[in-house]
């Protein structure tokens, strides 16, 4: 039976493996951090990205459910491109209900006139986005959400794109919030 999941880096979930660690009822598993592609600036290591699950509301800006903090940063004309990849699984009885995915952008900071920060979620039940973008107007979308039915294990790819525009861009903070287990007792 894994442990629960606490504060620790990205680096210490991926040590976990396919154990994984428990939250919410759920076991989140299997945690991958990619190379980036060719043509894309160096990202932070796993061992600079601090993972902090959070059972309860928003505090000192962080969201509830797992959240994922770094400098993420693309400077003027570069592109950073990062993949956060891992699975989560329900406590059984998972196919009896519906289950819902929450999506949060955390702190963001575009430098310049021309800009973006887009978090993308991919899983195995459908696609969330969260962004901001600059091209002279920017536009913002802090929040999406994902319901689907049955609920079942889940493989998700967080994809974060930062394209450093005119002066630069910053990423501190997202968040991924499982709802997979409506009657589960939290602590």
């Amino acid at each position: 039976m894994p442990g629960p999941c606490v504060q620790g880096t990205l680096a210490s979930y991926i040590a976990l493996g396919t154990t994984g660690c428990t939250f919410e009822g759920s076991v989140f598993a299997n945690f991958a951090y990619p190379l980036p592609p060719a043509g894309t600036v160096p990202s932070v290591t796993p061992a600079q990205i601090l993972v902090t699950p959070i059972p309860g509301p928003i505090i000192a800006g962080f969201f509830q459910g797992l959240n994922f903090s770094a400098t993420w940063t693309a400077g003027a004309g570069e592109l950073l491109h990062a993949v956060i990849a891992y699975t989560v699984t329900p406590p059984p009885p998972a196919s009896t209900s519906a289950g819902t995915i929450t999506l949060n952008l955390g702190q963001v900071q575009i430098s310049g006139i021309i800009g973006s920060v887009n978090v993308t979620q991919e899983t195995n039940v459908g696609n969330l986005s969260v962004f901001e973008n600059c091209t002279e107007v920017c536009t913002f979308k802090g929040t999406d959400n994902l319901s689907f039915a049955p609920v079942r294990p889940l493989q998700v790819t967080n994809v974060l794109t930062l394209n450093g525009g005119s002066n630069g861009v910053v990423l501190r903070r997202f968040a991924a919030k499982y709802d997979l287990c409506p009657t589960c007792v939290q602590p």
